[in-house]
């Protein structure tokens, strides 16, 4: 994921844009919530060091970091709520989670 990042980050340079939005994950730069480090392990390291390319490219961008999407319910969660009447998240009950829709 890295070099595609890389690779897209020059390909933006070369080609002059002013900006870039980004798709990233919650919790990259390590923040500190309620005396635990958030992290996102080695997807968020490869967005963290996409980010710190982009940076020392010198190409302005945002990046939007969502834990998770709406549409992610169909998924994981839909078998849980018919079968047992709840919601049983891969995420665990101590998640900082921050829904995203697409």
């Amino acid at each position: 994921m890295i070099v595609l990042s890389n690779h897209i980050t020059d390909i933006a340079v070369r080609k002059n844009v002013q900006h870039i939005v980004r798709l990233s994950s919650y919790g990259i730069d390590n923040h500190i919530f309620d005396g635990n480090c958030v992290s996102q392990g080695n997807l968020g390291e490869a967005h963290r060091l996409a980010e710190l390319y982009m940076v020392s490219a010198g190409i302005s961008f945002t990046s939007i970091r969502p834990t998770s999407f709406f549409s992610n319910f169909a998924k994981f969660d839909v078998q849980s709520i018919n079968e047992a009447s709840q919601f049983s998240s891969p995420l665990g009950n101590q998640a900082i989670v921050n829904w995203v829709a697409c």
